[in-house]
């Protein structure tokens, strides 16, 4: 557990955690389910 770190799947990541992260990390795998959800 390291403080202040959240992890969400991208089935559950939602625009309000995107834009309160101070930085982000996606995974490639992340990016392609993010792009086949918004499509």
């Amino acid at each position: 557990n390291i403080p202040n770190v959240d992890v969400i799947n991208a089935k559950n990541l939602n625009t309000y955690e995107v834009l309160r992260a101070n930085k982000l990390l996606v995974l490639e795998s992340s990016i392609k389910k993010i792009e086949e959800i918004c499509s």
